[in-house]
Parts: structure tokens; sequence; C-alpha cells
């Protein structure tokens, strides 16, 4: 499927095609800073055009969030004008709108997603049948929404339900997708199947030291919000520097079959010094997914 737009001087015909337009429901949304857009349709059907966004440096990252839990979309009253002989005309078309809902999600993670507020943002929407909703305006460029998005207080919970995290969204042109929308389907495309439904956010990581040696450093590394052990690491993944700072070499690192994030790293003898160790930023990791925090501390005497 692929841009498709309309720009005629009359009316458009009205044979109804085959391919209806059931895209889904609006699953989650991708925010972007508010400069970003996509080259050409081709580069916005690749995954890496996506994957290498969400790596990025945090001035110009993407941010893909987690599926909804509930979204209910409505949308504004449009507005007319009235002349005295009952002529009437369009003034401007009413916003979407709609308010998303996280079902019990921790409080950390709550923090993390209000620090999106009173900002500005544009987003691409992927629904929950892996279609990729943006819009363009000379049929090349692929175009995010204008939105607007606050996290607001949680709804505590009752009875019948857990306690919900309302996210309210605004689209604030409704034009970019009743005139300029356009959908993209990665699902079923020939040359890049992929699914942008499992698109994720980065996870803060943070890393600690449980002992070192001049040869020998034992770290722990662990989620931010829920401080569950990040399994499957390698040694290219770490950056291990000195005081200067330079950095030392990670001979091989072993990760331990009983604790879940725990790491021994052999490295080059260190001279007496004061070390720092983390995660590399993420588009420098060789595993995806992760966001290093403060740098773990240790000295060698």
């Amino acid at each position: 499927m692929g841009y498709e737009v309309t720009c005629n001087a009359g009316g458009s015909n009205s044979g109804l095609p085959k391919c209806r337009g059931n895209y889904g429901r609006d699953a989650y949304f991708m925010l972007v800073p508010p400069g970003a857009e996509i080259d050409t349709e081709a580069n916005a059907l690749l995954e890496a055009t996506y994957t290498a966004k969400i790596k990025a440096d945090e001035s110009i990252r993407w941010y893909p969030w987690p599926k909804f839990f509930r979204y209910e979309p409505t949308r504004e009253e449009h507005l007319y004008t009235e002349g005295d002989f009952n002529d009437k005309y369009p003034v401007s078309d009413g916003n979407a709108d709609g308010v998303a809902s996280y079902l019990n999600i921790p409080i950390c993670f709550a923090k993390k997603l209000r620090e999106f507020n009173n900002q500005e943002w544009k987003a691409y929407v992927i629904t929950d049948k892996g279609f990729i909703r943006g819009w363009t305006q000379d049929g090349v460029k692929f175009l995010p929404y204008s939105i607007f998005v606050h996290v607001e207080p949680d709804v505590e919970a009752t009875k019948e339900e857990g306690r919900l995290t309302p996210v309210r969204i605004y689209k604030k042109e409704a034009f970019e997708w009743n005139e300029y929308g356009v959908v993209l389907n990665p699902v079923d495309d020939a040359l890049s199947t992929w699914d942008p439904r499992l698109l994720a956010g980065l996870l803060d990581a943070n890393v600690t030291v449980v002992s070192s040696s001049s040869t020998e450093v034992v770290i722990d590394v662990k989620t931010d919000c829920d401080l569950t052990g990040v399994t499957g690491l390698v040694k290219d993944d770490l950056l291990l520097q000195d005081d200067t700072p330079s950095t030392e070499t990670i001979i091989t690192s072993t990760e331990s079959t009983s604790i879940a994030g725990r790491y021994t790293l052999d490295v080059t003898t260190l001279s007496a010094d004061n070390y720092t160790i983390n995660l590399k930023e993420p588009v420098d990791m060789t595993t995806a997914g992760y966001q290093g925090g403060d740098d773990a501390t240790f000295v060698v005497s």
C-alpha cells in the first residue's frame, strides 16, 4: 500500500473500493521531535529506520510508548459561521482527541511518562493490526501528526478495575489525516516484512559494582524501575574508564547462571586509580534496548 494523495479540483469518484480502510484501532503512539520526518516511502517501510531513531541521541530520539490498555477516541465539535440568509460555511474542523489508559503500571514508569508533559511532540500512530499511520503533502516525505500529549493524575483502583494512568491526546491538525493521511503496512510488505507492533522504547538500566580488583570486576545490571536483572549482555556493551578518562579493555564477560544480571569481567591489569563502568550509549551497544544510568565507580589502590 503506497502513498495516495487526492488533489483534484472537483469532487471525487464515489465507487467504493473493495479494499476497505480497516486499519485497526490506535494501539500506541511513537512520539518524535517536532522536526522529525522520514524522507521516502521506501525508508518509511524499513524497520531499521525506526530502530535507529529509537537508539539515537536523546535530542533526536523517537519514543515508542507501550501498547495502550484502553483508548477512547472522541472529536471536538466543528466550527461554522452562518450569514443572514442561511449561508453556512466551515471555520475549522474539530480536533481529534482521546484518552489512552495504562493499567497498574509502576509509579516510577508513570513518572517517566510524565516527563513528556509540557513539551512539543509529534507522533506516528501504530494500530493493533500493524499499520503505521502518518501523512504526506508532497507524496514523498512520511510525516508525523501534530499532537498534544499530557499524562494525567492516576485514577485509583476500584472494586471492578485496577489503577489507571490516563493520557490525554489531541491531534491538533485535522487536515493532516483527513486531507493528506497515508497508511503503511510493513506486516505484509513484500520487501521489508516486519511488525511495528513489536517496536519498544529503551529500558533504563543501572550498573552497580559488586567487587573489584586490578584484574577482575563483578557487576550487577538491573532495570531502573523494577530492579530486574538484565541478561544477555556482552563485553562490548560495557564501557570501563579510568579517571583521565581513558578506556580500559574488557577481555571477557561471563554471565552468572544463578544471579540474573550479574557479570564477571576479566580486564587488563588496572593501575591504582579511580574507575567508572556503565553501559555504552544505545547506538554503540551490541545488545539493543537499554539506556545506562549514572556511572558506577570503584577504586583500585
